[in-house]
């Protein structure tokens, strides 16, 4: 282990740096630091400093001299050349863009040049960036407000074939199976590739496991209690008792000074053998098998495959004065999205890019930087804006996009009645109504069904298609209570809507029995101000909703309705949608209470909104 003394000095042990080659920035010098490497000599005042919480040091002082690393420097070009457990890092000064083996990447803070008090010049690097791209293991511990300790913890040494690699993981010591410890104290111990745990294959054949392992010319042959597995070396294929799966990561063989061993994914061989649903678990150094009731994993594996997600491509175009930004990947990402002012951080769940695809992101008018993160389980994106600048983001079907320079369009979904408003219901049915066909009656013969039910039902489904989408919802008489509708306009008009939907089911006559009306229409107020636009945003939106279920199209229709009242709610255009008649027996059984029909209407209103506004819809 090595240990790297970083000590923060005070304002007047400040050294010199007027004579900075690059532009000496104020927060360049903000900290000032003394770097220590036990048990290599460096010069007694050798001094990093800090900008922005990132610790930069003289690179060929440490990096060289202190660690060993190959070390060229291109005074015509700026360029570092750093290289080490077979990794090469090229850095440039005045540039937050350097290359991995090949591969662009970005740093937090660029290298800069510094004049130094006895007229040498030392090129400073960001230490994170580089001891962690040189696979040591990096940890930072504060000392004092003007001390930290930065721990460099090399990596592994193994030889897979004629290839040496170096390895800085998760490492596995132990195996408990079936709450019984086996030790990998002798052998290979489990490491992670293509996040998947792999561990030696002559560890199953010790208690509590006992399988029988056996080498052939170009497979690994494993039996255990009736299962026969044939695994193609160097490669994901197997045969399970002649069922042929595709493994998560291939089979290794992998090699150190005094031991080696082929190596299996956990996940593959556990779960195959005990025809249980696998579950691991990571405690410290020790990799806990459980299990639970399931069927055969020939399912699992197919699944896993279609779960292997990535970033495939990436888009960047100028739309109507905006960055138009599209991360294209191989299934749907779960995202978290977070910001600041100057930042916007996605966090895509179980995702990972093995190329690179962000440098071109730095061509966008609003975008000045990029990083990128592969962690064990998600990729992490920050990318630098100018100040305030707004953004959008959408997700779905394969695809992230984001906006950058367009401010989230606020949209009220408002949802008509209370639970309890009188009248507001279908008459009541004739039969037992079981709307998704799983056996379960949702609606018994001689009850009815409240409006405010078929309301929110595709209220809410209508609310997380808009935000899913970009767009800021308020959402209008969401409750059971009965708000009224002044108090409804004026929220829609405190809330600062650009737009407003009115979410209905429609009825005609007594409402005591069925009858023949039916269809879709939507109404507009045609003495507003904005009647020209709202009518336009009605007929975007009976458009869309015309093509799924099949209904009669009432068209679009002038009423003075309150909630399509754009001057009482501020709004720039408001409609109110009867999505179809509650006292048609037809459309009350297959719509007004299917939550399949809310979905689908939902998705159908989101879809014009998006048409209506300008941006892309995406697919779920």
């Amino acid at each position: 282990m090595l240990l790297i003394l970083i000590s923060v000095m005070r304002n007047e042990d400040l050294y010199d740096l007027q004579h900075n080659v690059y532009a000496a920035e104020e927060s360049y010098v903000k900290k000032n630091v003394i770097v220590q490497v036990e048990g290599v000599a460096l010069e007694e005042n050798t001094r990093g400093f800090s900008k922005d919480g990132v610790f930069m040091v003289p690179s060929e002082e440490v990096f060289k001299d202190a660690l060993g690393s190959k070390y060229e420097y291109d005074e015509t070009e700026g360029k570092v050349i750093i290289s080490k457990h077979n990794r090469k890092i090229e850095l440039t000064v005045g540039s937050k863009e350097a290359m991995i083996d090949g591969i662009t990447a970005y740093m937090e803070q660029e290298p800069v040049k510094q004049m130094m008090e006895d007229g040498t010049e030392q090129i400073f690097v960001p230490i994170e960036f580089v001891a962690v791209n040189l696979l040591y293991q990096y940890t930072i511990e504060e000392i004092s407000d003007r001390k930290i300790r930065v721990n460099l913890e090399k990596p592994k040494e193994y030889k897979e074939g004629n290839n040496v690699f170096y390895y800085s993981g998760k490492m596995i010591q132990t195996v408990e199976y079936n709450n019984k410890s086996i030790s990998l104290k002798n052998t290979i111990p489990g490491l992670v590739f293509d996040e998947q745990i792999i561990i030696p294959v002559d560890v199953l054949e010790q208690a509590p496991i006992n399988a029988k392992v056996e080498e052939l010319p170009d497979s690994i042959k494993i039996e255990r209690g009736g299962y026969e597995i044939i695994i193609e070396k160097g490669s994901k294929k197997a045969l399970v008792n002649g069922k042929e799966l595709e493994m998560p990561t291939k089979i290794r063989r992998i090699a150190t000074d005094t031991v080696e061993s082929y190596m299996i994914s956990s996940e593959f061989f556990f779960s195959a053998i005990d025809v249980v649903t696998y579950k691991e678990q990571l405690s410290e150094e020790k990799l806990i098998i459980k299990k639970s009731g399931g069927t055969y994993l020939e399912r699992k594996f197919e699944k896993l495959q279609e779960e292997d997600n990535s970033i495939k491509k990436l888009v960047v175009k100028d739309k109507k004065n905006k960055d138009f930004i599209t991360f294209k990947c191989v299934d749907t990402p779960n995202v978290k999205v977070s910001s600041t002012k100057k930042k916007i951080k996605l966090i895509l769940k179980n995702t990972s890019v093995s190329k690179d695809y962000f440098a071109e992101i730095l061509d966008a008018k609003y975008v000045s930087e990029v990083s990128v993160k592969n962690t064990e389980e998600d990729l992490v994106i920050v990318i630098k804006k100018k100040k305030n600048t707004p953004f959008i983001y959408q997700y779905g079907e394969n695809k992230v996009n984001i906006y950058v320079g367009m401010k989230p369009t606020k949209v009220a979904v408002d949802c008509g009645h209370g639970a309890y408003t009188p009248g507001k219901r279908s008459p009541k049915m004739p039969c037992d109504i079981d709307f998704e066909g799983d056996g379960i009656i949702d609606v018994k013969k001689g009850q009815s069904i409240r409006e405010h039910q078929g309301n929110v039902g595709v209220g809410k489904y209508l609310a997380k298609e808009l935000e899913r989408c970009g767009f800021s919802v308020y959402k209008s008489a969401f409750g059971n209570e009965d708000v009224s509708l002044s108090n409804r306009q004026k929220n829609i008009k405190k809330n600062k809507c650009k737009y407003s939907i009115s979410i209905h089911f429609n009825a005609v006559g007594t409402g005591r029995k069925f009858n023949k009306a039916s269809g879709l229409e939507i109404y507009y107020h045609s003495s507003s101000s904005l009647a020209k636009s709202s009518k336009g945003l009605a007929k975007v939106v009976l458009n869309e909703m015309i093509k799924g279920t099949y209904q009669i199209n009432r068209g679009v229709k002038s009423q003075n309705l309150a909630l399509c009242n754009t001057e009482a709610m501020g709004t720039d255009a408001s409609i109110l949608v009867e999505c179809a008649f509650m006292t048609n027996l037809r459309e009350a059984k297959t719509m007004f209470g299917n939550e399949k029909y809310w979905k689908e209407s939902a998705k159908e209103i989101a879809k014009a909104m998006c048409n209506y506004t300008g941006v892309e819809y995406i697919e779920e």
